[in-house]
């Protein structure tokens, strides 16, 4: 490959040109596969970047994507960038009032959505008066667009890209700048970590509106000439059906998805003697190759995974891939590398990125500091803000963690959410939330601080908001709810 400028539309080109019949895209339509090829996918880019371009859309505006993962999501996204704007995904599950304050707030000029959407949001794109455009309704005049005579744009790497919303509630929205240098700078970071090539197939469950989705199930895959394929279910059954069915190679999930796989796997040996266990795990092999097929690696971000959920999981032949990485570095800042991996970890700063930790305790404990081309332009319209994160070129995560003598991170929790008691004690709520949600009868669990006064004296309290596990009560037989889990907390 020739050198490349840090921009996301010319790595796109180029993979496209050197690919051009090669399968991108495929999803389940009830009995058969829509599949689109980096020529097709290529040709709707253009036309949606035509398309805008037409309409009087200029470089420097937004544009919003409102949609759930399907094949339009990608190309839409490509098409705003090539047309020189700056896309703006927003989350189809978020309230109107919040939708209708993130658009505001990034002056976006247009909205792509579909028309389930479209009627949910109806009343605040008449209110804001912004155009929309609706796929089901406007498909065919996207498709009928010529670009042939369009001039695009000439687009530079510390041009914005993304403009990713981490809240959106409060009167002040924080919105995450992300230029064609972070995102490409990123992608090529992880490229040298060789966890993947063109020959594997991700699965796109994540919504694509997240940084962590968006690079890991989008950029990645398509920048190495890959395949991704959509699921348009989020049934477990119909997610390994699919799995099996497209070839899946690479799964990225949280750890929620993977804690939900490991307790319908091991739910069935319980009450197995442990030596019997050992002797039935290459059966429980044989039996998951034959459901899930190809599926050689699973991917976990967004949280902390259990490190016995990983050790588990790679013992049964899935091997687990954790890493750690914020919307504010586009986002990938470490990985466990796959020859080497630390349950507990999550891992290495992948190439070119650096982490450093600030003002550690005796434990080594300190807030995590970022340094990398990967590293925010800096918050929208929010300058004080920004300055208060990013200091000296170091990004200051607002996460605590240490690192041990071979250079892996380890994360106790967030420096906002330590619980110092009077005595001086610090408490990672994260830490005990892991420990308690070992037992079964815990769905969830959110541990709280509280001072109360007890004869005139102020005294630490801790807290837990449970949510039981209803069903696993009622397979035990179990009625009284609250002394078990008194019984399991103490």
């Amino acid at each position: 490959m020739d050198k490349i400028n840090l921009v996301i539309t010319e790595y796109f080109k180029d993979i496209a040109h050197r690919f051009p019949d090669r399968i991108c895209f495929k999803i389940k339509k009830d009995s058969f596969w829509e599949e689109w090829t980096y020529l097709q996918l290529e040709d709707f880019v253009l036309k949606v970047a035509g398309f805008l371009i037409s309409k009087g859309l200029k470089k420097k505006d937004f544009a919003c994507i409102i949609l759930e993962n399907r094949p339009q999501w990608p190309a839409i996204y490509f098409g705003i960038i090539t047309a020189g704007l700056s896309c703006v995904p927003l989350d189809p599950q978020l309230s109107l009032d919040e939708i209708k304050n993130l658009i505001l707030d990034s002056g976006a000029k247009v909205v792509f959505t579909n028309n389930e959407i479209f009627q949910k949001i109806r009343q605040i794109i008449e209110e804001i008066k912004i155009e929309v455009i609706v796929l089901e309704r406007d498909i065919e005049k996207i498709k009928n667009t010529s670009y042939e005579n369009i001039n695009f744009p000439e687009i530079d790497p510390d041009d914005l890209a993304s403009l990713i919303y981490t809240s959106g509630t409060t009167a002040r929205p924080k919105g995450v700048m992300l230029t064609h240098k972070n995102i490409c700078s990123n992608f090529i970071s992880i490229q040298k970590m060789n966890l993947c090539d063109s020959s594997d197939n991700f699965l796109s469950i994540l919504p694509l509106y997240h940084s962590y989705a968006f690079m890991v199930t989008l950029i990645v895959p398509l920048f190495m000439g890959a395949k991704i394929t959509y699921c348009p279910s989020f049934r477990p059954d119909e997610i390994s059906k699919i799995i099996k069915q497209a070839g899946v190679t690479i799964l990225v999930g949280v750890p929620q998805m993977f804690s939900l796989l490991h307790k319908a796997i091991f739910k069935k040996l319980e009450g197995i003697p442990t030596i019997l266990r050992i002797l039935i795990l290459p059966f429980i092999r044989i039996a998951l190759k034959s459901k899930f097929g190809s599926l050689r690696v699973l991917v976990s971000g967004g949280a902390r995974l259990d490190p016995k959920i990983g050790r588990d999981l790679t013992k049964l032949g899935l091997k687990v891939v954790e890493g750690y990485g914020l919307t504010e570095t586009s986002p990938v800042v470490t990985l466990n590398p796959p020859e080497k991996i630390k349950f507990g970890s999550v891992g290495r700063p992948i190439p070119d990125v650096e982490i450093k930790i600030f003002n550690p305790d005796k434990k080594g404990i300190g807030e995590v500091l970022i340094k990398g081309p990967n590293v925010m332009k800096g918050y929208f319209k929010q300058p004080d803000l920004t300055a208060q994160v990013i200091k000296g070129d170091w990004f200051y995560s607002g996460d605590l963690g240490y690192i041990d003598k071979e250079g892996y991170l380890y994360l106790v929790g967030r420096e906002k959410e330590v619980i110092v008691l009077s005595s001086g004690k610090n408490i990672y709520p994260e830490d005990l939330e892991e420990y308690y949600s070992k037992s079964p009868y815990i769905k969830e669990i959110c541990i709280l601080h509280k001072q109360e006064k007890i004869f005139g004296y102020l005294k630490d309290s801790l807290f837990a908001v449970i949510v039981p596990d209803l069903e696993y009560f009622n397979q035990k037989k179990e009625i009284n709810i609250y002394e078990k889990i008194r019984w399991d907390l103490e």
